[in-house]
């Protein structure tokens, strides 16, 4: 299920899903823990996008962060840069933009000078595909919109972040199931194989499935090869290292 709330229903139930609300919840957290205090969101028009923009939002404000501005890519429009200005303006530090407009008018009133202020916010996030991202990121220096952390979830894992070599983009940090690589590892290539023989298709496995999969090892390997069941199970999840999986070792917290 992609409703996470039944997992406070009872200690013997968690859930595992690829939701992009939950990643978004995740990841409002992640940025908080980094000292992200202020952010602004940037997503496109679909109701999925406005779904996860929502649940970003709400996490990250109900733990205490500001959401300062919110920005959405209109359908058709391809050339965001009014759009990024604007809200680069709206989120100007107004005070300092007041005092600096003072001191320019007292110490050079000659001058005609367009201010720059640094940007007011800790980091943006930003519910878009990869290639979306790939040109809006160009747009967004456009808009001298720069040097700042970038968020999001499994949207960007299209292929087409780099569409541009990364010009105006750096240091890009991914966690995504792993099901299908250019040199698959024999677990991998076992998994895919039995799918095959027992669904008779013959397409790779999908990131669903290979969580599906490593859910059910998992409960096979507590109950069966640990000899674990009830409370001792449910305790073994929570101090255990990590588990392995087909989709990449895992591990439970607290929660």
């Amino acid at each position: 299920s992609n409703q996470v709330e039944l997992a406070s229903s009872s200690p013997a139930l968690f859930i595992h899903s690829l939701a992009k609300t939950v990643q978004a919840n995740f990841m409002a957290h992640y940025a908080l823990k980094q000292g992200k205090k202020s952010i602004v969101i940037i997503h496109d028009y679909t109701e999925s996008s406005r779904d996860e923009a929502a649940a970003f939002a709400k996490t990250f404000m109900d733990s205490g962060g500001e959401i300062i501005d919110v920005v959405e890519m209109r359908e058709g429009v391809y050339d965001n840069r009014p759009d990024l200005v604007d809200m680069r303006s709206r989120t100007d530090d107004e005070e300092l933009l007041a005092e600096l407009d003072s001191d320019l008018y007292l110490f050079s009133p000659e001058l005609e000078i367009d201010i720059k202020l640094p940007l007011n916010m800790d980091a943006i996030y930003i519910v878009a595909t990869g290639k979306q991202l790939a040109v809006l990121a160009g747009q967004m220096a456009y808009a001298d919109i720069s040097q700042i952390q970038l968020y999001g979830s499994y949207r960007w894992f299209d292929g087409h972040l780099l569409d541009d070599d990364g010009r105006y983009l750096s240091g890009a940090r991914f966690a995504t199931p792993v099901t299908s690589l250019n040199q698959p590892d024999q677990a991998i290539l076992d998994v895919q194989n039995q799918y095959r023989v027992i669904w008779a298709k013959n397409h790779e496995i999908t990131p669903l499935f290979a969580l599906a999969y490593d859910t059910a090892m998992n409960v096979a390997a507590l109950g069966t090869r640990m000899g674990l069941k009830g409370q001792d199970a449910i305790k073994t999840l929570s101090t255990s290292a990590e588990f392995p999986a087909i989709s990449g070792n895992y591990y439970f917290d607290e929660n």
